[in-house]
């Protein structure tokens, strides 16, 4: 275990004896797909100032730009650029999001992962303190058109086929 993850881990317990627990939780993500299937997602959560603290010191242990691109790569099958991550909201781009055949779009399906697959057997200590939970509340697929589709605490997302219509 490094030193930083020792400090981090430290630095946690004292925090929650101090201030109690709260929870993680992703509020919305939207997958944005290009005419020529690239996609920019965007994901979205709210912390107040107590979270804020917390997601800083959970950022000392966990390495989540790594593990966010690694995962989605994984889910997606597909290549994967993180733009910006703050502590309310990261941005992506992902290469070859969808299929694109003519004026139909294809995105893939795929299943969020439970946090609790992401982190070291050793912190999932940390996961259970936090109520850190990474399917969002709101998935949001939008197409060139303007055309979407919502999925409401939805685990998996499943793949959408449609048709672009011209403007």
């Amino acid at each position: 275990m490094t030193y930083v993850i020792r400090i981090a881990i430290v630095a946690l317990i004292l925090f929650f004896l101090a201030a109690g627990v709260s929870a993680f939780s992703i509020s919305e993500i939207t997958y944005t797909v290009g005419d020529d299937g690239n996609g920019i997602v965007n994901m979205q959560y709210q912390l107040n100032g107590t979270e804020t603290l917390q997601y800083d010191l959970i950022t000392k242990a966990l390495d989540l730009k790594s593990i966010g691109k690694a995962e989605l790569e994984k889910a997606l099958s597909r290549e994967v650029v993180v733009n910006s991550i703050t502590p309310e909201s990261v941005q992506l781009t992902v290469y070859d999001m969808a299929t694109v055949d003519q004026s139909q779009i294809t995105t893939p399906s795929f299943t969020y992962v439970p946090v609790e697959s992401l982190v070291d057997p050793n912190l999932l200590w940390i996961v259970q303190k936090f109520d850190i939970n990474f399917i969002p509340h709101v998935s949001t697929v939008v197409f060139p058109d303007g055309y979407k589709e919502s999925f409401s605490d939805a685990q998996t997302i499943p793949g959408i086929t449609h048709t672009v219509s011209s403007t």
